[in-house]
């Protein structure tokens, strides 16, 4: 009796256990994957470069567009003055000074003594365009007419009413005053032409593309016939 048997030992073994005794836990192993999350490459498809290729394209055609737009803000003249009634045939012509793109300046003084016709223009229009090469041959057959090209400032830029010479090969220099011409001489529409004779008097006028026989008589009475 006093013996006891292996299973009664391992039995009151776990009998003790059972009652309080301190157990011992067994660490587990985590896989290395439930450790933390793992950051891989992101792949580079060839879709991937492309759509990159083209934010980086519209971009800088944002901030190309950006530029021109506000590089032509900067050049457009403002809001010309408001036209007022046009002078009287007969009346005396008013004064004006306007500047060239070499940086020369045309005042009335410039006229005196010539028979003059002004061409007050804007480079945009078309019936400005078609009647410059007939002003050129005009002033080309008669040197001693006075020809002033005088630029409206209507929706139009100082480089336009510059260029407008060179585009035309005219024979004479384009001016540009802000519009202020065009508001004393009362100019609506364009072209509109302006006869003054030597004496500085306005004694004919005409307004958009005229024939040459109508171009004939305006010359005529800037020489006061």
């Amino acid at each position: 009796m006093a013996k006891q048997t292996q299973s009664q030992t391992n039995a009151t073994d776990a009998r003790a256990v059972g009652d309080g005794a301190p157990q011992r836990t067994t660490r587990k192993q985590i896989p290395q994957a439930r450790r933390g999350s793992v950051t891989r490459p992101v792949k580079k498809t060839p879709w991937t470069l492309i759509i990159s290729g083209a934010m980086m394209v519209v971009a800088v055609a944002v901030v190309v567009g950006v530029v021109l737009v506000n590089r032509s803000s900067s050049d457009q003249i403002e809001s010309p003055p408001t036209p007022l009634a046009p002078p009287a045939l007969g009346a005396v012509a008013p004064d004006f000074s306007a500047k060239a793109s070499d940086g020369s300046t045309i005042t009335k003084a410039d006229i005196a003594g010539k028979p003059t016709m002004l061409v007050f223009f804007a480079s945009w229009c078309p019936h400005c365009q078609a009647e410059a090469p007939k002003l050129k041959a005009l002033a080309e057959a008669n040197p001693d007419l006075k020809l002033v090209f005088l630029g409206v400032g209507y929706n139009d830029t100082q480089k336009g009413i510059w260029d407008f010479q060179s585009q035309f090969s005219l024979p004479v220099p384009t001016y540009d005053d802000g519009g202020k011409a065009a508001s004393v001489y009362g100019i609506t529409s364009y072209p509109t032409l302006v006869s003054v004779d030597k004496g500085g008097i306005i004694r004919d006028r005409d307004t958009g593309e005229v024939s040459q026989d109508r171009l004939n008589a305006l010359l005529a009475k800037a020489r006061g016939q």
